[in-house]
């Protein structure tokens, strides 16, 4: 109840409605990441292509995802750890935000912006509830309302546009991850109310950046007054919630000390060679993507959210390999516009 809580009650419904028995849930175990893989790469195709506009580049990406070692290790036929479990989340709420945070003021009525809105709720709370770790997923929410705001402001849009549907996806989410711990008893309240907490923190920014954009405008002063919130935010929490920031601290910690296990060494380093044998050269296809991805970020909210999360996941993984699971679906959307832009250079 406390460990992935989700992910068991799942494998064991499904292993019930298929019959029961040992025979079925070996099967199921031995099944399950590679239905996940097929899953998250929907919601791959699905991203690029909502970021690009462009088939090809989903393609590129999906196929490209499909061989990134580190991610195919993980959802390999019989590999039932928890891992695979938290990818298919981890995608479908980089899908959904990347989709509102192209919302305007004709989409705010459109049936599909609050479809994807629901799509956004589920999702971060399958990932709370999937994993005792998901606050440190789930943060990257967070940085991708930043940075959607930051690009509405430079814009001269209101980030409150795409923020509220954002908004309600997140209380959706608070809603269903504390009804897991309340009605269930999943999780300690420290990891089922996080979603909660996110919540607090992208309305203080969306807020923040909707004074700036109905004052100076300038994406400038946004950007400073975030550079200090942040640092002011992370303070006040360690001084009202002391026990909670210790047992951060010592999450945070766990998931990355390195221990005399593979997964724990950091993506970089020398006495493994992790970047080339975990992700091959599908992150040199994808770097140049990557940085004209913060360029664009800048004035266009869609590439906001990919950009964020690939970076956000990029900089875990360079502590911690386990983490290459998470960033190869963003990172593989960034390699399939690297592939098609190289494939036009040489006029392929």
């Amino acid at each position: 109840t406390k460990g992935e809580p989700l992910l068991v009650a799942t494998l064991w419904w499904v292993s019930e409605l298929l019959g029961d028995g040992a025979a079925v849930v070996g099967d199921v175990m031995a099944w399950y990441p590679v239905l996940t893989a097929v899953i998250t790469a929907i919601f791959v195709y699905l991203l690029a292509v909502t970021v690009t506009g462009d088939r090809r580049v989903g393609l590129a990406a999906v196929l490209l995802f499909a061989i990134i070692p580190g991610h195919a290790m993980r959802t390999s036929l019989g590999f039932a750890d928890h891992h695979a479990f938290d990818y298919p989340w981890l995608a479908a709420t980089a899908y959904a935000l990347t989709v509102l945070a192209g919302t305007d003021q004709d989409k705010l009525t459109s049936p599909k912006t609050w479809l994807v809105t629901v799509v956004l709720g589920v999702a971060v709370a399958g990932q709370t509830l999937a994993w005792e770790s998901a606050p440190l997923l789930i943060a990257a929410v967070g940085l991708a309302v930043a940075a959607v705001s930051l690009a509405a402001v430079d814009r001269s849009e209101s980030p409150l546009v795409p923020g509220a549907p954002i908004l309600t996806g997140l209380t959706i989410a608070t809603g269903l991850a504390a009804a897991g711990h309340v009605v269930v008893g999943w999780h300690t309240p420290r990891v089922a109310f996080s979603p909660a907490l996110v919540l607090g923190g992208v309305a203080l920014a969306l807020l923040v950046a909707e004074a700036v954009h109905r004052t100076t405008g300038d994406a400038r002063h946004l950007l400073a007054i975030d550079a200090v919130l942040a640092p002011v935010g992370i303070l006040v929490f360690r001084e009202a919630r002391p026990e909670d920031w210790d047992a951060l601290l010592e999450g945070t910690g766990r998931i990355t000390a390195e221990r005399n296990i593979a997964e724990t060494v950091g993506l970089f380093d020398p006495d493994t060679l992790g970047v080339l044998l975990l992700l091959g050269f599908t992150l040199v296809i994808a770097i140049p993507a990557m940085v004209a991805g913060i360029q664009r970020a800048r004035t266009a909210p869609k590439w906001a959210v990919p950009t964020a999360y690939v970076w956000y996941f990029f900089a875990l993984s360079t502590l911690s390999v386990r983490f290459v699971g998470e960033l190869a679906p963003v990172l593989a959307v960034f390699a399939g516009i690297g592939f098609v832009r190289l494939a036009a250079w040489i006029d392929a």
